[in-house]
């Protein structure tokens, strides 16, 4: 093979990881009572009521849901479906049942679920039905931050940077999706980053590689 071909094949390489997305969100505007998230989520219910208990106020993307489960999933571009979602549940969330989502469509997702202030719980959401997948103990005091990563059918969640449970295999795996989190109750949300695992993801146990960065503010 010759230099100039391998010199090629190197910067296209090096191109195809650097193009991999990768975003964030520190909410850092505040947009006001039940006007969402911001521009770069969208709810799940829809319809009339698709911003109710979403807001971004100091600093923080507050969920109000009392028992009704609330979802935001990313639109600010596309991820592949091998992907992470990352945040930190902060120091104002008391209360539980939220947590850190992929393949998110609607009310269907996985999601690694915060149960209490020492459990973790991986489920997988079809059309709102749950399915647990595994649970395991965690330290989840807040604030914390819960990673969850999916590549083909194994799924990971991650406490920490330390990983508690996974990587699974799912026997029925959701095919597509986005990147996001949500709350059956009342929750705080901070520094959210998701993306495609394989390329800027990488994985929060390894070193991350060169990408594209987009700062979502």
């Amino acid at each position: 093979m010759s230099k100039k071909l391998l010199a090629a094949l190197g910067l296209a390489l090096v191109w195809a990881v650097a193009l991999a997305a990768d975003y964030s969100d520190t909410f850092s505007v505040d947009t006001g009572a039940n006007a969402g998230c911001g521009a770069n989520w969208s709810p799940y219910p829809g319809g009339a009521a698709a911003t109710t208990g979403r807001q971004v106020t100091g600093g923080v993307c507050r969920i109000t849901a009392s028992f009704t489960q609330r979802t935001v999933e990313w639109n600010g571009g596309a991820v592949g479906n091998d992907q992470y979602s990352q945040v930190t549940l902060a120091a104002g969330t008391t209360d539980y049942n939220e947590g850190v989502a992929v393949r998110m469509s609607a009310d269907t997702m996985y999601a690694c679920r915060r149960l209490d202030d020492a459990t973790l719980r991986l489920v997988r959401f079809n059309a709102g039905v749950s399915t647990t997948l595994d649970t395991q103990a965690a330290t989840l005091t807040t604030p914390v931050v819960i990673r969850i990563e999916v590549s083909g059918s194994d799924i990971t969640c991650m406490v920490g940077g330390v990983t508690v449970i996974g990587p699974i295999a799912d026997g029925t795996p959701i095919a597509s999706g986005q990147p996001g989190f949500y709350s059956a109750n009342n929750a705080d949300f901070d520094d959210w980053s998701g993306g495609d695992l394989g390329g800027g993801g990488g994985s929060s146990n390894a070193p991350r590689a060169m990408h594209y960065k987009k700062l979502m503010h």
